[in-house]
């Protein structure tokens, strides 16, 4: 069975970067696609009001996913030096045999740095 790592960061207190590891991604996909307002084409945390923050919270919790935060904190000088730590931790944790499908969230000033980190 094919394990799900959806990745995403966030830039608010140094680097941080969330896994969340689903092994059935179908329940958590319906739950994401409820979450999506008319006219939304995603979710995006970032955008929202902080009750419906709370709302989606609330909604992701309920799903069966593991989460594993990875935190570059302020000890690098760039971002790309962080977020190359963190992908390369990441990457060190999944090597442990399993079929997984890795899903990261893209920012396409670090693409070419993360093709490299990843290759």
């Amino acid at each position: 069975m094919t394990t799900w790592v959806y990745v995403d960061e966030t830039k608010r207190a140094g680097y941080v970067i969330a896994a969340v590891t689903v092994t059935d991604p179908e329940p958590a996909r319906k739950i994401v696609r409820g979450l999506v307002l008319p006219g939304q084409r995603r979710l995006h945390m970032k955008h929202e009001q902080p009750s419906r923050r709370r709302a989606i919270v609330s909604a992701l919790t309920t799903m069966s996913v593991t989460a594993t935060v990875y935190d570059a904190a302020r000890r690098y000088r760039t971002e790309r030096e962080a977020r190359s730590a963190c992908l390369a931790a990441l990457i060190r944790d999944l090597a442990a045999g399993r079929d997984t499908r890795l899903v990261i969230e893209q920012d396409d000033s670090l693409l070419p740095s993360d093709r490299h980190e990843l290759f």
